[in-house]
């Protein structure tokens, strides 16, 4: 209402100005005309009225000169008080915008305060739902410790049961080779009785044959000697058949007494075998029992997960719609913050406007002005090209250990490694918690190989890439840009020929804290671009404009070409992300572009601050930096073998479970092993895989069922094994977590050097 009123005596004053201007031009005529009419009365002859006359035509005329020099400044005066009419209309539709955005803030603050009261109470469902869950972990460990019993118990049973029945089979193997046996004893039995039965009958006809012979003997008492002789043979011959039959005959009793024997010792086979049986039965129903328990338990435990975790997907949902609505209260807070700046600034430009166009100003002068961090880094002479990749990481160590910073080996190979694969991966991703070195690494990397550095802090406002690049200042009519796009002009010399004097050189950009808004608000677009460079000529006009940034300057200007800058491979991209309440997620997006590493908690605990020293005067060209760079080919046929197995029994394991991966991930984790430093001198390349599974397989896992998945997680577990990273499995292992239910990746914590 303030401004409305300056507005409106600004417009009385002008109005007075002016009624006044012509009252006085009125005034001034009336003066000459009563001047005219003293003096014709008063005059003594014509020939002074003549002269009178022509004095006052001409004061007349000069008169109407002053009143039309004045009408033009009446006009200008006309035209200037429309233009603040319309100005003031803009501060009322402003001032009506901004009352409505107060208004939404309120009532964004009232549903704030409505959720703080649902979130309260949510809270104390949480807790009483944490003391139910803890009942339940109670019951749970009292379930395990009966499924354990039970667990013993059945496999005792089942122990039993195997013995009783491999016993049982060993009886019934025994019980059959006896019957067999018996079966033979009855066999031969039969074919003796048969024997003795032909004896017998041989003895029937050998004794009718003595009966005959006794007949003829008492007949024939004078042939005596004869018969005697022809019946000695015969004597023999009986006396041989009744041995024989004699030996059958023991021979048979024989038998018949061992059939005997084995008929009883099959009866008590059977007994036994059949008491056996009965237990086994007894056996098998007490496991049954027990299987029927587990299984009960088993859907009991289900059910009370499944209500707790509806409950806990309740309390997620709420904390993020909380939370969205926290964030967008700030944004419009911001917002409001930015009307009321932008209504001072119009308030403040008022008076100084005057209709002037966007031709009769430089627009992108902003633009086109040399930034600090290019012209006054001091670095003066470039790195021969003999200057090796050896060299340049020996100077890393040796430069952080002058400033008394500690980085284990595997960290900085990984993350020197994630910046020569920015062709594929164009991001380098720092995580972790605060205060462990990641804003402080990539700056101390560029010091000490000659890169030019940006620092760029994120600010939860952030929602497009005017906030990293610049934008249009509507009442400036200027282009106000950042030290990026400042920057970015003077590394394309493509597009900017004449101004790139820093194309040859390196700039390693920071975007501190990046995930304080969302990434995908101010940097997917870009991250797109960025990625189209490895697959297009930037010496082509045509393919370049895919890759390219026009600055956003709204409408179009007049006779004004909108800059575009392309962003080729001499600018490297880091950023840092705390893992907090106060910070957004990466989506799959970002972290299939990218290398994460993570920062955790420090082995050593040092008491010395960071110390400043000289830095070096020589940079790093872009020829030096892309002689290091190596493709696929570079490595070893028994490396690139190992790889490619790794690879295609991880992502069998990853296609199990839905989450297999592509071209892209494939491609980088190749580039990624080639590129790391020694990988063919020391045999890197179990290192560098496993960097890939940490950085990029891993953090893909985060949040998926333990129990569901098994199979997938155990496939993992075999190719960590084969890779021989002790830190990545006891990270795995703690990960998968001896009571967790979700797998719960934290990343690993490398060793420092000794």
């Amino acid at each position: 209402m303030e401004s409305q009123y300056i507005s409106a005596s600004i417009w009385s004053i002008v109005t007075a100005t002016s009624l006044l201007i012509l009252l006085l031009a009125l005034g001034i005529y009336l003066w000459y005309k009563n001047r005219v009419k003293a003096v014709v009365e008063d005059a003594s002859s014509v020939a002074d009225l003549s002269a009178r006359k022509d004095q006052l035509e001409a004061e007349i005329k000069q008169c109407l000169r002053w009143l039309e020099n004045n009408r033009e400044e009446l006009l200008k005066r006309d035209a200037e008080r429309i233009q603040q009419e319309t100005d003031r209309q803009k501060l009322a539709n402003l001032q009506t915008e901004l009352a409505q955005k107060e208004q939404n803030v309120d009532e964004l603050r009232r549903e704030a305060s409505e959720l703080q009261n649902v979130v309260s109470s949510l809270s104390k469902d949480r807790d009483r739902l944490e003391s139910e869950k803890v009942d339940f972990e109670n019951k749970k460990e009292i379930a395990k410790e009966k499924t354990h019993t039970a667990e013993q118990v059945r496999v005792q049973a089942v122990i039993k049961a195997q013995e009783a029945q491999k016993e049982f089979e060993d009886k019934r193997n025994k019980l059959m080779g006896l019957n067999d046996k018996i079966i033979e004893l009855s066999l031969k039995r039969d074919s003796f009785i048969k024997e003795i039965s032909d004896k017998e009958t041989k003895l029937d006809e050998i004794q009718k044959v003595l009966e005959q012979a006794k007949l003829r003997k008492e007949r024939a008492l004078g042939e005596a000697s004869e018969e005697e002789k022809r019946l000695t043979p015969l004597k023999k011959e009986n006396e041989k058949y009744q041995h024989d039959i004699d030996e059958k005959q023991r021979h048979l009793n024989d038998l018949i007494e061992k059939v005997t024997k084995k008929s009883v010792q099959n009866e008590s086979f059977s007994r036994e075998i059949s008491i056996k049986q009965t237990k086994l039965e007894d056996l098998a129903e007490n496991i049954d029992i027990s299987s029927k328990k587990l299984n009960k338990l088993g859907e009991a435990k289900e059910d009370v997960e499944n209500k707790l975790n509806i409950k806990n997907e309740e309390i997620s949902k709420l904390e993020q719609k909380y939370f969205s609505l926290t964030d967008k209260n700030f944004e419009n807070e911001q917002k409001a913050a930015k009307l009321e700046a932008r209504l001072a600034n119009l308030e403040d430009k008022i008076e100084q406007h005057k209709g002037t166009s966007a031709k009769d100003q430089d627009v992108y002068g902003h633009l086109y002005d040399p930034p600090d961090i290019l012209t006054k880094a001091e670095l003066n002479s470039p790195h021969g090209e003999e200057y090796t990749e050896v060299e340049a990481l020996r100077d890393l160590k040796s430069y952080l250990d002058r400033c008394k910073l500690i980085f284990p080996t595997r960290i900085l190979n990984s993350f020197h490694t994630s910046l020569k694969i920015a062709d594929i991966s164009t991001l380098a991703v720092m995580a972790g918690i605060s205060g462990t070195g990641k804003s402080e690494l990539p700056r101390r990397y560029a010091e000490a190989l000659g890169m030019h550095f940006l620092l760029m802090a994120v600010q939860p406002r952030w929602d497009s890439p005017q906030d990293m690049f610049g934008f249009y200042n509507y009442i400036e009519q200027r282009y106000r840009a950042t030290e990026l796009a400042q920057s970015l002009v003077r590394m394309d010399k493509w597009n900017h020929p004449d101004k790139a004097e820093y194309a040859d050189r390196m700039l390693l950009v920071l975007l501190d804290e990046m995930n304080l808004a969302r990434v995908e608000y101010y940097f997917s677009e870009f991250l797109s671009k960025l990625e189209i460079r490895k697959s297009i000529n930037p010496n082509n006009l045509g393919e370049r404009r895919k890759a390219e940034i026009s600055l956003d300057v709204g409408s179009r200007i007049e006779g004004q070409n909108v800059p575009r800058l392309y962003v080729h491979e001499n600018v490297l991209f880091v950023g840092t992300m705390n893992e907090d309440e106060s910070t957004q997620t990466l989506s799959d997006k970002v972290i299939d572009r990218a290398n994460v590493l993570r920062f955790g908690r420090p082995e050593k605990m040092l008491s010395d601050l960071p110390v400043a020293i000289q830095k070096s005067k020589e940079f790093l060209p872009l020829s030096v930096w892309n002689s290091w760079k190596k493709n696929h080919d570079f490595l070893e046929p028994h490396a690139r073998g190992k790889i490619e197995s790794w690879i295609v029994e991880l992502n069998n394991g990853l296609d199990d479970i839905g989450r297999p991966f592509g071209y892209r991930i494939n491609q980088a984790i190749f580039s990624y092993v080639a590129n790391y430093p020694a990988v063919n001198t020391q045999n890197n390349h179990s290192l560098a895989f496993a960097d890939q599974m940490e950085q990029r397989i891993l953090p893909k896992m985060r949040g998926l069922d333990i129990e569901q998945n098994r199979s997938c997680f155990e496939t993992i577990r075999a190719v960590i094994e084969k890779l021989d990273d002790k830190e990545l499995g006891d990270a795995f292992d703690k990960a998968m977590g001896k009571d967790d239910i979700l797998f719960s990746w934290y990343g690993v914590t490398r060793k420092q050097d000794q």
